[in-house]
């Protein structure tokens, strides 16, 4: 609890009504998603690990947004569970976002991430038991590849 008070103070954390987020924090939030991911994998947790496996995305995607438009803290309209409206593939964001699209195709990243985008959900918070071994290792993995890609952009 104390560093959650802590990063509060420091402009990170939860701010009821405003922005949630630190953008500098992201990725560090998004690695931590992952590493939790993996346990959960580890653990046989398959759905679970997938979800924060996309979740771990999610973030670094909106971390490498927010870092291109110099954001300190995450615009509200980057608030949102799109992965394809976030990698620049739908006209949500465009054409704000859609340098995350072009740079994901020219780094061989396209197939990767569109794999992801079809098994990751927000609505997997509702379900248990859903996704399988073979396929919530295949979400990890790719995650892991998508956020050291998406860290350079």
């Amino acid at each position: 609890m104390r560093r959650v008070q802590a990063s509060r103070a420091a402009g990170g954390g939860y701010e009821p009504g405003g922005s949630s987020a630190n953008v500098g924090r992201l990725y560090a939030a998004a690695l931590e998603r992952l590493n939790d991911a993996e346990a959960l994998l580890r653990g046989g947790r398959h759905t679970g690990a997938v979800y924060l496996a996309g979740y771990a995305v999610e973030l670094s995607l909106k971390a490498a947004i927010g870092r291109r438009e110099g954001q300190k803290l995450l615009a509200k309209r980057l608030q949102v569970h799109d992965l394809s409206a976030l990698a620049g593939k739908s006209e949500r964001f465009y054409p704000q976002t859609r340098f995350v699209w072009r740079s994901l195709t020219a780094a061989g990243r396209d197939a990767e991430f569109e794999q992801l985008a079809r098994t990751w959900s927000v609505d997997l918070r509702y379900v248990s038991n859903d996704v399988g071994k073979k396929e919530a290792s295949a979400a990890v993995a790719g995650a892991r590849r998508l956020m050291q890609w998406a860290n350079t952009l």
